[in-house]
């Protein structure tokens, strides 16, 4: 019999500020492009964070669009709350 592992719960050491700011930057700018000069970082550094970030909040936040970049609902959501507080 074989046992599935276990799931591991996220915790708030697993968001960084980084991300959060990767996130709020791609959602004002519409591309991780834009957001990376705006943030002194390459494009690869961003998509890493924004991934990160979905990884350890278990929720899609952003998709591809057209040559930039849209946040979903859930990242909507994150960007109204966390991007008061970032700017």
């Amino acid at each position: 019999m074989s046992t599935s592992p276990a799931r591991r719960v996220p915790t708030y050491k697993d968001v960084s500020v980084q991300q959060l700011q990767s996130l709020v930057e791609t959602a004002r700018r519409g591309s991780q492009v834009a957001a990376a000069r705006k943030l002194g970082l390459t494009q690869a550094t961003v998509w890493e964070q924004l991934h990160a970030l979905q990884r350890n909040l278990d929720a899609k936040l952003i998709e591809g669009h057209g040559r930039g970049s849209r946040l979903t609902d859930d990242g909507q959501l994150l960007v109204r709350l966390c991007g008061p507080i970032l700017t």
